[in-house]
């Protein structure tokens, strides 16, 4: 069983997402998945992928407690007529830093080896 990261152990509590609206359900993926995304959910994924269901955006809540609204046709996996990947998104992201935004608890002190920045998925480009 994983024990749950202490608000301490997050270096920028404020720009690390604790949870979004997940990718798991349709039409992206399959009905197996949560409704959400959270750092180290059962998606396992940590992604910054979210479903763009309101005005082209998403609502992404943060480790601190705030919630802010995203626009993002990258990283809509729900499609909404942007370039997309197999109806996902075109683009993965786990660290955004023009954003200041990120699934990883430790940065920028690390990047636990993800990579940073939107990168293209192959089918996008």
């Amino acid at each position: 069983m994983v024990t749950p990261a202490r608000l301490s152990e997050i270096s920028q509590p404020a720009n690390t997402v604790a949870i979004l609206l997940s990718n798991s359900v349709p039409p992206r993926g399959a009905t197996w998945g949560c409704n959400y995304v959270t750092l180290e959910g059962s998606d396992f994924i940590n992604k910054i992928r979210y479903r763009a269901l309101y005005k082209d955006g998403s609502n992404i809540a943060f480790a601190d407690g705030h919630a802010k609204f995203f626009v993002s046709k990258e990283l809509d996996s729900a499609g909404k007529g942007y370039p997309r990947c197999n109806n996902g998104p075109s683009h993965t992201c786990y660290i955004w830093p023009e954003r200041n935004i990120w699934m990883v608890p430790n940065y920028p002190e690390s990047t636990l080896g993800y990579p940073v920045g939107l990168i293209p998925n192959s089918c996008a480009r």
